[in-house]
């Protein structure tokens, strides 16, 4: 039955060709087209979604094709429900896609099995697997061409936030369409509506204030920053308000602690515990009988919290290196990053410096 409901979800969400997706079904061949059913006669925009493609592979990979499509959007998303097990909270792939909503992962993914870079297993359970097709995908030697999701104006039901100017939201969502046209790429893919939601509640007014909106990372930073940043202050000066920042910071770090240490193992506390006590992670390692890089991944969990700051992992040096290794790598793979990097640059100092631009 499960099988049944997916097959029967993807049929009515995919942008494929319709006969090509029933005779697919029927384990028969057929060319991409058949210029008659509605998906080959609308008009569906597309764009490069290599990078989405491979964040969906790595999930799938490093989940060990072990699990469906509802559990894989939820290890993109960051989803810290019940059903998504501790461990995998600490995965590279853990809320990379947190900016795509559920509804355009699924398409994306849907996509990504029709074109043969996923496998959906054709059990009672059916599971994501990889294919021959996704190593070359994987290692950014395919482009992947996608379907541009539209999303449904439903972002007042959806989004959970204090009030926030609607007139200054409208004028960010303004923004971020214009950036997407020219960049031609989905809107969602610049920034999610709960960002935006954000610079309309808290009205950051430096680029500080916005490393601590969700969604601004280094490399968003970089690219967008000063657009949406000159977009705020004008509105707030011309209209006499104040930035409310201040409790945003207080509330995301309480919520941020609160969250981190609800997942926390004690193993991890453990680890903690002896930093704080003045124990290198070397030293800590030994006594734990742990390899290093264990160690690097108990304390670097604690980054989101506050616990532990980025400085006490990595040096200011390292960090810029490896910041401007994941802007010209992203950060699905480790490897291409690791090998661009100076020899004495660690794995861990990598993972830690990748938890903290997804945090920060």
């Amino acid at each position: 039955m499960t099988q049944k409901l997916e097959k029967m979800a993807a049929f009515a969400e995919s942008f494929v060709c319709r006969r090509k997706f029933l005779l697919n079904y029927f384990d028969e061949e057929h060319p991409d087209s058949c210029s008659n059913c509605d998906r080959c006669t609308g008009v569906h925009t597309t764009f490069d979604g290599t990078v989405i493609a491979q964040k969906a592979l790595s999930a799938v990979y490093r989940l060990e094709g072990r699990f469906g499509i509802r559990y894989v959007i939820d290890i993109l998303r960051g989803s810290r429900t019940k059903r998504v097990r501790p461990y995998h909270q600490t995965l590279p792939t853990f809320g990379v896609g947190k900016d795509v909503s559920v509804r355009a992962w699924r398409q994306h993914i849907n996509e990504l099995i029709h074109h043969g870079y996923l496998n959906r297993t054709a059990d009672e359970y059916p599971v994501l697997t990889l294919t021959g097709k996704s190593r070359a995908v994987l290692k950014g030697e395919k482009t992947v061409r996608l379907t541009v999701v539209e999303e449904k104006e439903t972002f007042m039901g959806t989004v959970k936030t204090k009030e926030h100017d609607i007139e200054l939201f409208n004028k960010l969502r303004q923004l971020r369409s214009q950036i997407a046209q020219v960049e031609r790429v989905p809107a969602y893919l610049i920034f999610s509506d709960a960002t935006l939601v954000e610079l309309a509640t808290y009205f950051p007014q430096s680029p500080e204030d916005l490393h601590n909106i969700t969604g601004f990372g280094t490399i968003k930073m970089e690219k967008y920053g000063r657009a949406f940043l000159n977009v705020v202050t004008a509105y707030c000066r011309k209209n006499a308000i104040s930035s409310r920042m201040g409790h945003k910071v207080r509330t995301s770090r309480r919520q941020r602690i609160k969250r981190t240490l609800s997942g926390t193992t004690d193993t991890k506390l453990i680890s903690l515990n002896m930093f704080e006590q003045g124990k290198t992670i070397g030293e800590i390692a030994r006594a734990r009988q742990f390899a290093l890089s264990t160690i690097e991944g108990h304390l670097a969990s604690f980054i989101p919290s506050g616990h532990i700051r980025i400085e006490q992992l990595v040096s200011k040096e390292h960090t810029a290196l490896i910041q401007k290794a994941i802007s010209q790598h992203g950060t699905t793979a480790l490897k291409p990053i690791k090998e661009s990097l100076p020899e004495e640059i660690s794995y861990g100092e990598i993972r830690a410096v990748i938890v903290y631009e997804e945090t920060h």
